[in-house]
């Protein structure tokens, strides 16, 4: 099987990071800043309730920015929504109660992976499916399917991640989330029927929904690797 994990580098390799200031400055120099995709993180936040995400435009206040450079913006909120990204935010408290103080200095310091535009784009497409279920399922409570998907998805986006930050142990294992997720996005898209990548998700029949659940018998030896393992990371 192909080597689906790409190379580890500080974010600060492949996006510009910056304060409310800096941001400001830049965009006075330069105004397309303005008008291009880039995430933003809110200084104040609270574990599974991430308060940021792809914007364009002024920077909120209160905020840090985190300008692509040789990646998509779309890529970068994926890896900064995932449990490891979460993690490493969160300096190792899983609680979901724990709050933290994001700073500049803080996001500069996380390892993230140079993938493939094609991974990308899968990263950034199950990441953007799974924000826009969130929203109707925010708007739509009491209706259970939303629940079901939105978590479904998060589940996926997790997995995914885990899989990039994990990908040695992944392959010995014989676990392929992102090719398995490829292959339904790829269907989906020759039969124009979207519901396929979400049947994909759900039966289990399909192999990313086998997949995922491997992944998920193997989660305690998973956080044993993530712990102990130190990334090596490029400095070009």
């Amino acid at each position: 099987m192909a080597n689906l994990q790409g190379t580890p580098k500080l974010i600060t390799q492949m996006a510009v990071v910056c304060t409310e200031k800096q941001f400001e400055n830049m965009s006075k120099e330069d105004a397309t800043l303005l008008i291009n995709k880039y995430v933003y993180l809110s200084t104040t936040q609270e574990r599974n309730e991430l308060r940021g995400g792809v914007i364009t435009g002024a920077l909120p206040k209160d905020s840090v920015a985190i300008i692509p450079q040789d990646c998509s913006a779309g890529y970068l909120s994926f890896l900064l929504n995932s449990m490891p990204a979460q993690y490493m935010l969160f300096e190792g408290k899983y609680n979901s109660k724990n709050k933290t103080k994001i700073t500049r200095k803080l996001v500069s310091s996380l390892v993230i992976y140079d993938v493939e535009p094609s991974s990308q784009d899968a990263y950034e497409l199950a990441d953007s499916i799974r924000e826009i279920t969130f929203e109707k399922y925010n708007t739509n409570r009491e209706d259970i399917s939303f629940h079901r998907l939105y978590y479904l998805l998060l589940d996926l986006c997790n997995m995914l991640a885990l899989e990039l930050y994990a990908h040695p142990m992944f392959e010995e294992k014989g676990i392929f989330i992102l090719e398995s997720w490829k292959e339904a996005v790829k269907k989906a898209s020759d039969n124009n029927n979207p519901n396929l990548m979400f049947d994909a998700l759900i039966k289990s029949d399909k192999r990313l929904r086998n997949e995922l659940m491997k992944a998920h018998m193997l989660i305690n030896d998973i956080t044993q690797y993530l712990n102990s393992k130190t990334d090596g990371v490029e400095n070009k």
